[in-house]
């Protein structure tokens, strides 16, 4: 399907994934929904995105604390030592104290850990604080970027929305091309008489040919004519010529002949060989379409963007041009999460 054009704003229009349906929107039409669906996410997102930092900050925050209680641990601990410290040194607090500081803490390996502590304390406590300073600088960066709203079309249309369209197109195209049956290699030259003979069928088929018969006339190969086929309520001769190095007038005669004696309205010549010059200006005088490997992909590849363009046709909704039923839909979603 060809880009459309909103009449009312004479823009063209967008498509966006709405379920299983393609849903065909006015940029302009739906500039409010889309405005609103994107504060809503960028709140949704700002407000995850918050509370992550709350979290961060509060194990910051322990950390500091861990820091502190490591750092003052073996200079503390002492005051709580005393209380239970055998009676047998002195039956006075202070005197307990003084003589666990003055034979353990004051002793070098008692130095070397009070250091030891009291360094990977700062440590912790630094970077802590780090982390701290870093995470207000996001939550300020937040807090602005719920206001960056210009290029609403750009935004809504991010990567996202785009992948899932196409994936949706992509898983319909892969159905299609099984019901469709396409062929990957259709060179004529190359084929039998026998799968030029089945080739040309399934085409005709597909290009709305109807009624498509054998020709079991008994003089049939006097005139080159092997198939019939109706389309547009008229008579088709159809002549499949493969071993010919090259086709004449001789044998456009022949066929034009045929057409006419079994009562045809046109002619489709199917051939992978080539026409003299002579030949191919006979056949347009005579009305006998000649279908050559140039042409008969040509009419496949159309006939397939026909199909293709009806498929999608199904799955397009064009009810929604302002998005508000998306918009409706985004906006449950959203809030359930």
């Amino acid at each position: 399907m060809e880009s459309q054009v909103c009449t009312i704003h004479n823009m063209k229009t967008e498509k966006v994934l709405n379920g299983r349906k393609i849903v065909i929107f006015c940029p302009e039409c739906a500039k409010k929904n889309m405005d609103m669906i994107l504060k809503m996410e960028k709140n949704q997102e700002s407000s995850g995105k918050a509370a992550k930092l709350a979290q961060e900050r509060k194990i910051s925050i322990s950390e500091i604390w861990k820091g502190i209680c490591l750092s003052a641990y073996l200079l503390i601990f002492p005051f709580l030592l005393a209380l239970f410290f055998p009676y047998i040194h002195s039956k006075s607090y202070v005197e307990r104290l003084v003589y666990i500081y003055q034979n353990y803490l004051f002793h070098p390996v008692g130095l070397v850990l009070i250091v030891f502590f009291f360094c990977f304390g700062v440590y912790y406590i630094l970077q802590a604080t780090k982390r701290i300073v870093s995470l207000q600088k996001k939550k300020i960066h937040i807090i602005q970027s719920t206001e960056e709203l210009s290029q609403i079309l750009d935004e809504f249309l991010s990567p996202k929305r785009v992948d899932m369209l196409t994936e949706f197109v992509k898983g319909l195209w892969e159905r299609f091309e099984k019901t469709y049956g396409i062929m990957g290699d259709n060179d004529m030259s190359q084929m039998s008489l026998r799968e030029l003979q089945i080739f040309t069928i399934k085409s005709l088929k597909k290009f709305g040919y109807q009624n498509i018969q054998f020709n079991s006339h008994f003089d049939s190969d006097e005139f080159g004519i092997q198939y019939f086929a109706e389309n547009n309520n008229e008579k088709h001769a159809i002549s499949i010529v493969k071993d010919e190095i090259i086709i004449t007038m001789d044998d456009i005669h022949r066929i034009a002949i045929g057409k006419a004696y079994f009562g045809c309205n046109e002619c489709i010549l199917v051939t992978a060989s080539k026409l003299t010059e002579d030949a191919k200006t006979l056949a347009e005088k005579l009305y006998i379409n000649v279908w050559n490997q140039e042409k008969m992909n040509g009419l496949l590849k159309k006939n397939i963007a026909e199909q293709w363009s009806k498929v999608l046709e199904n799955y397009y909704d064009y009810s929604d041009h302002d998005l508000a039923k998306y918009a409706s839909l985004e906006i449950q979603r959203m809030q359930r999460f």
